[in-house]
């Protein structure tokens, strides 16, 4: 039992990581293709909206809970739609600035992508030590 517990709260740490991961990923690297800063602050600063919206909206969704496959992608989807739709509006409120339609559908496509590709290599990797330990 305590092997299960231990081993749902390593997955779970992993995801929190993972998605932080991502988020940081993405502001650093938009920040650098854009000739802006890659000072800590400045990439904390641009992915912040987007890291609140997620660890507010993800866990309602149940994504960081074991669940089938298909159940993961379409959480995932819905997920980061919400947190991109959300985020980027939060974003322009936060820099003073309007809604940016291309930088939305930028990072729209960017998440996904990338965030179905992290949740699906995690998941086969959570469903193989799974199986080596039944």
């Amino acid at each position: 039992m305590q092997g299960r517990i231990r081993m749902s709260l390593s997955r779970t740490v992993g995801w929190v990581l993972g998605d932080l991961f991502i988020f940081l990923l993405f502001s650093a690297s938009g920040r650098y293709f854009h000739g802006l800063s890659l000072d800590i602050s400045a990439i904390l600063f641009t992915a912040f909206p987007y890291i609140l919206c997620w660890f507010i909206i993800s866990p309602f969704l149940g994504l960081f809970k074991p669940r089938h496959y298909l159940q993961i992608l379409w959480r995932t989807c819905l997920a980061v739609f919400l947190t991109t739709t959300i985020g980027t509006w939060l974003r322009a409120i936060l820099i003073n600035h309007h809604f940016d339609w291309l930088f939305y559908q930028v990072t729209l496509v960017f998440f996904l992508v990338v965030f179905l590709v992290w949740r699906s290599i995690s998941y086969l990797i959570s469903k193989q030590s799974l199986n080596r330990t039944s």
